[in-house]
């Protein structure tokens, strides 16, 4: 028997545009492959996974209180850009019309049913992160994903409230690397 993989098919895709929902200003979802390590890139990241609400939900506990660094963010691109390269995982950077990175969301694998999506954005840009992660969902829908899975930590009510109005099923609190998370879901 011959066996063929299918991986989610982006071959189609182009970057897409989305309201931010206070501001009615206009957002482009690229994807991160796309996106050079320039200063100006690196330092938005860094800046943006140092800010507290960002940084005490993703980064505090993993980095003991150190600050996330200019290495962290180059990092992060070449593991983004890695993912796109290798069809594993696909991030995506939201851009402001002036070309500065206010959020990221991204698919962390290549399962059609259950890939997990995470996301993060700047305070600066407030209103982004529900539509990019509505972006996304469609993105996700194109390329063949089936079903969706966010988990936030049970206190993180702001990222539970991307999920639910993206029309996330919450699960309840589920286990996962001995920890308690809020598990959600969405059918494509």
């Amino acid at each position: 028997y011959l066996i063929v993989m299918t991986l989610p098919d982006f071959s189609s895709f182009e970057s897409r545009t989305f309201k931010n929902v206070k501001t009615g200003i206009s957002f482009r979802l690229n994807r991160a492959v796309d996106v050079k390590a320039t200063d100006k890139s690196l330092n938005e990241i860094t800046a943006i996974c140092n800010e507290p609400f960002v940084y005490d939900f993703l980064f505090r506990s993993s980095l003991k209180g150190s600050p996330y660094d200019i290495k962290m963010a180059q990092s992060f691109l070449s593991w983004a850009a890695e993912g796109w390269r290798n069809r594993t995982h696909y991030v995506f950077f939201a851009v402001s019309p002036e070309g500065s990175i206010a959020a990221a969301v991204d698919i962390k694998s290549n399962e059609f049913v259950g890939a997990e999506i995470g996301y993060w954005a700047s305070a600066k840009y407030s209103g982004v992160t529900t539509p990019a992660v509505c972006t996304l969902c469609n993105i996700a829908l194109d390329a063949g994903f089936k079903k969706l899975v966010g988990f936030c930590l049970p206190q993180n009510d702001r990222s539970a409230e991307v999920l639910r109005q993206n029309h996330f099923l919450d699960l309840g609190i589920s286990e996962c690397n001995g920890k308690l998370y809020r598990r959600f879901e969405k059918v494509l």
